[in-house]
């Protein structure tokens, strides 16, 4: 399961095909470290899912808001000559229950079950099979599990920790002999940042597109794989690429299915009061189409130019995203007067989001 698939031939020309954010990452440390590369995308422009959208009230996001990043990856965005932007700190999370918007509140009892079961409890044996639910469940206990973790693995993921494999999330070869361990594994490294930039997501992929402009070739239509070739896209896209050369793996990848998934910004002059000092507010049950809603300002305030709030919504959705934001608003979040103001609405609805 951890074995690489394939190898390259360094001392060769490296074929990247996909100019995404992976392709292009991959493409800049293979140049920046004396690589040959050449790098084929289909599309006219370069970014993939990261594109940065620009209206008449402000900009948006069509996937990525920001990503993790540490004093190592900081100084890569020196060398391409970019100012980041890191997030706030201290920002509070809070959930949608029953219509009413709320901080995560767990109750004592819940809390002293917790570090009992950090200490004490056995996790369940993993297997290829594992599901995050059953995983976590033990550690949490039903109320947790049930209320805490849907919110926290749909707003990413767009799936439950009952549909997610755990396997798939967490790079673990061994068995635990308690929580508490595998917490010392997986805890996050000091010096990691939630990372964006002035002008948005975009910039990065400007800058890696400038860096790489005598590498890539868009408007591309490769009829073949190139040998020694790297492919750097979505499963249904490389099955499609590996159909004629390789139809055993091009049916494997036919079988990887992915989540309709939108990202809806709204800029609005109404502020959501519930989120003042918010990262976002989490929706764990299955009611409706948002899965969560990001306060973009809150997170990375150098990036307000006016005085209008920036909300962005994630939705489960690819179709009619506008009626069914504006339905799940007044009818689920209790916030329908977030569009009776002067507001301006952008999104990009993903097929294939995740």
């Amino acid at each position: 399961m951890f074995s690489p698939i394939g190898s390259l031939d360094l001392k060769k020309t490296i074929h990247i095909i996909g100019a995404g954010y992976s392709g292009l990452i991959l493409g800049y440390f293979l140049k920046k470290n004396g690589y040959q590369v050449k790098i084929f995308e289909r599309e006219k422009k370069v970014g993939g899912k990261i594109q940065t959208l620009q209206g008449a009230l402000g900009r948006a996001e069509t996937g990525a808001h920001a990503f993790f990043a540490n004093d190592e990856i900081i100084q890569e965005f020196q060398h391409l000559g970019l100012d980041h932007l890191k997030a706030q700190k201290r920002l509070s999370k809070k959930i949608l229950l029953d219509g009413k918007i709320n901080a995560i509140a767990i109750p004592k009892r819940e809390i002293f079950r917790l570090i009992w079961n950090i200490v004490f409890k056995r996790p369940p044996h993993i297997t290829n099979e594992t599901s995050v639910d059953q995983f976590f469940r033990p550690l949490l206990g039903d109320f947790m599990a049930d209320n805490i973790l849907p919110a926290a693995f749909l707003g990413i993921y767009a799936l439950s920790p009952t549909e997610l494999n755990f396997k798939s999330l967490f790079d673990t070869r061994r068995q635990y002999s308690s929580y508490l361990q595998f917490l010392f594994q997986v805890r996050r490294k000091k010096g990691f940042h939630s990372i964006s930039f002035p002008q948005g997501m975009n910039q990065l992929i400007i800058a890696l597109r400038d860096y790489l402009a005598d590498e890539l070739i868009t408007d591309s239509h490769l009829t073949s794989v190139p040998s020694n070739s790297i492919i750097c896209t979505d499963a249904i896209d490389a099955a499609k690429i590996l159909e004629d050369s390789k139809p055993e793996a091009s049916s494997l990848l036919k079988g990887i299915s992915y989540q309709r998934l939108s990202s809806v910004t709204v800029l609005s002059q109404h502020e959501i009061s519930e989120m003042k000092s918010a990262f976002g507010i989490l929706n764990p049950t299955i009611n409706g189409s948002i899965l969560g809603v990001i306060n973009n300002y809150g997170i990375f305030p150098a990036q307000q130019r006016n005085s209008h709030f920036s909300y962005t919504f994630v939705m489960r959705e690819d179709k009619e995203l506008i009626a069914k934001l504006q339905h799940d608003l007044k009818n689920i979040w209790g916030l329908g007067h977030l569009m009776e103001v002067k507001h301006e609405i952008l999104y990009h609805p993903w097929t294939r989001g995740i």
